[in-house]
């Protein structure tokens, strides 16, 4: 970076979606050089006719769906939010269902089946669907726009996300991760609840709320979207404004 910000031709290096290592590194190095870039949300192609997610896996209209979306790894945390899941009483347990979506690890199959075998024997009430294969955009669009909640409680994972971007479009809240960027623009936009990720109680707790439906999110979600529009996005990079 140090001999980077001595070219004097230089003029921006962007940081995507990150306001405060913007900040930090303008400090750090006694620059401005540094600039914030949001990353753009895009529209993909979506045909609820195609696809009734409560038709396909089966799930009461009383249940509240929690998403887990994308590659499934140890990132996600699917396993750990599953293990807290199955704490939760029987009253909220049968109020609510675990639906994985997404291509599993090699590495992590192992552990997903025995938290997902464990937990459908020690709690009967708590329901999990899974589909262990890749979506199609369209698809995607309709497990989003179709679930209730979207977890991005990650662990060791402190970048942004599309995943928040594709929630706040259909203005669904999310379970995060309060680390990070994700968790950062969780808190700064309102954009559901943050948690350590790590502990199986935090998890629970959060869970309860998420079924209670006593809650207000999400609050800013329409901001954020039009904040990282590809049009901002654009505006950004070609300095004409942001």
């Amino acid at each position: 970076l140090w001999l980077m910000l001595r070219q004097n031709k230089l003029n921006k290096i962007f940081i995507l979606n990150d306001h405060s290592t913007a900040a930090k590194l303008n400090t750090r190095f006694s620059t401005n050089l540094f600039t914030y870039l949001p990353d753009p949300i895009y529209d993909y192609p979506n045909d609820d006719s195609v696809l009734n997610i409560r038709e396909k896996h089966d799930i009461s209209t009383d249940r509240i769906i929690l998403l887990c979306f994308g590659m499934i790894d140890a990132k996600k945390n699917v396993a750990l939010i599953i293990d807290a899941a199955k704490e939760l009483p029987d009253a909220v347990a049968k109020k609510l269902c675990i639906l994985v979506v997404g291509k599993v690890r090699e590495e992590y199959t192992t552990t997903l089946t025995q938290s997902i075998n464990i937990a459908k024997k020690e709690n009967t009430q708590l329901q999990i669907e899974q589909v262990n294969g890749f979506v199609t955009d369209a698809e995607m669009e309709s497990y989003v726009k179709q679930s209730d909640w979207i977890s991005l409680a990650y662990v060791n994972f402190y970048s942004s996300s599309g995943v928040v971007g594709l929630a706040a479009r259909h203005n669904k809240p999310i379970l995060a991760t309060q680390f990070g960027v994700i968790g950062q623009q969780t808190q700064e936009y309102g954009l559901g609840i943050s948690v350590d990720a790590r502990k199986i109680a935090e998890i629970t707790s959060s869970l309860e709320i998420i079924v209670s439906q006593e809650h207000h999110y999400p609050r800013s979600a329409e901001r954020f979207v039009n904040e990282h529009s590809p049009e901002n996005f654009i505006k950004c990079l070609l300095q004409i404004q942001c």
